[in-house]
């Protein structure tokens, strides 16, 4: 436990981040050190950076990867720092972050869980998990070529607690090229082939690269090399449900997304991913449950993998899926609160704006409430939820539609 006032550095590794300087340096204030050491920037990112107080040191990293940098970086610290942050340039603390960490040290921490913050994560609203990079000077190692992560080293004392009101949040340049990644990712995996961590990485780049098959063929691996119940392997039975999706194999797919629920039922992101898959099979009777329960489930417990990449809004599936069953009300009250999670959203403000006014004029179904977004001339692309009701839908209900206050109750 430390009794003396504590020193904290940020440290972080940059190449040509001139543009992120300012906002930074900025959110670094109560910081006693910041340390940044440049990859080999060709912009102005050492001279503003060295202008607004940092310390910029010169590394050089060759071949190139992250925990090597990321190591060199810590090395550069002086070693009578008590905590440790690592950022990077398009990475800033919330106010308020210093009290936060120095009350999480005075309980004798030496590793700190924070709630990480992707502020671009598009009109349904942010996508937030925890994360672990704030830690002591001692005893802690970077490891993986990319998608790295702080590891405690073997020998020393580790004691991690969790504060999720600590915020770092991610608004990174979208244009900036990553194609680094994925020869970084194959390679971790050809270092560590019984290391289940680097398969789930690797099989999630050949998902964004749309290279379907490759990524079923990690995720399955990774699913051989852990046994161990958690987020990340919950969030992978799930992303290779969406592979074998992808590849036409319907049925194996929604058998793994139904898997992860039953592996896992406390975890949001299941219910959700299947609510979402339930929805591209316009299978409302599901797709409502499996989002009511979705709802019922807190969602300020951020973890990795406990969401689905797309930030499918919950309240927008049962909305969706209850006009569809012929619920009205139902509708009206999932698409208000909906709109209340993602209010940048158009298509929900679009939704909600359709039902109000079919049920204002009582009259036929006609307006289209759909899953695609606006086009850019403002009108509705062709719904995929259309307003009009199955003819089977009362018998697919499960009760008559009535204001959802009145058949279940509300999320606390």
């Amino acid at each position: 436990m430390i009794t003396h006032r504590m020193k904290i550095a940020i440290y972080a590794i940059a190449l040509n981040e001139e543009a992120f300087a300012e906002r930074f340096m900025a959110a670094c204030q109560g910081a006693d050190l910041v340390l940044v050491s440049d990859t080999g920037s060709t912009d102005g990112t050492v001279a503003r950076l060295q202008a607004l107080g940092a310390d910029v040191r010169q590394i050089r990293i060759a071949p190139w990867r992250f925990d090597h940098a990321r190591n060199a970086a810590l090395d550069l610290l002086p070693t009578d720092v008590d905590v440790c942050v690592s950022l990077d340039l398009d990475q800033t603390l919330a106010p308020g972050w210093r009290q936060l960490v120095e009350a999480a040290w005075r309980e004798g921490a030496t590793q700190l869980y924070y709630t990480h913050v992707f502020t671009q994560a598009g009109d349904s609203g942010q996508v937030l998990f925890q994360d672990n990079r704030i830690h002591a000077r001692v005893g802690f190692n970077w490891a993986y070529p990319c998608h790295e992560c702080i590891i405690p080293q073997w020998g020393h004392r580790h004691h991690a607690v969790t504060d999720l009101r600590l915020r770092v949040l991610h608004d990174p340049d979208r244009a900036k090229s990553r194609a680094n990644y994925l020869p970084l990712l194959e390679l971790a995996a050809r270092e560590k082939p019984d290391d289940p961590r680097p398969a789930h990485y690797l099989g999630r780049e050949y998902l964004y690269l749309e290279r379907h098959a490759e990524a079923a063929e990690q995720f399955e691996r990774y699913l051989a090399l852990s046994s161990k119940e958690g987020f990340e392997r919950n969030g992978t039975r799930r992303m290779l449900a969406q592979c074998r999706e992808a590849l036409g194999d319907m049925e194996s797919a929604l058998a793994e997304f139904l898997g992860a629920t039953q592996e896992a039922p406390h975890m949001r992101g299941a219910w959700l991913s299947l609510a979402w898959a339930y929805h591209r099979r316009q299978a409302w009777a599901e797709c409502l449950r499996a989002a009511e329960r979705a709802i019922t489930i807190r969602e300020d417990q951020a973890h990795y993998g406990d969401d689905t990449s797309p930030g499918v809004v919950a309240e927008d599936l049962a909305c969706l899926a209850s006009w569809s069953l012929g619920h009205p009300l139902t509708a009206l009250d999932y698409a208000r609160d909906a709109l209340g999670k993602a209010p940048e959203n158009p298509r929900i403000r679009a939704n909600l704006a359709r039902i109000e006014a079919a049920l204002k004029h009582k009259g036929p179904q006609v307006f289209g409430v759909s899953m695609t977004p606006l086009t850019d001339s403002g009108e509705q692309a062709p719904a995929l939820a259309s307003m009009s009701p199955p003819q089977t839908a009362a018998s697919q209900s499960p009760a008559a539609d009535q204001p959802r206050t009145a058949r279940r109750s509300r999320k606390a």
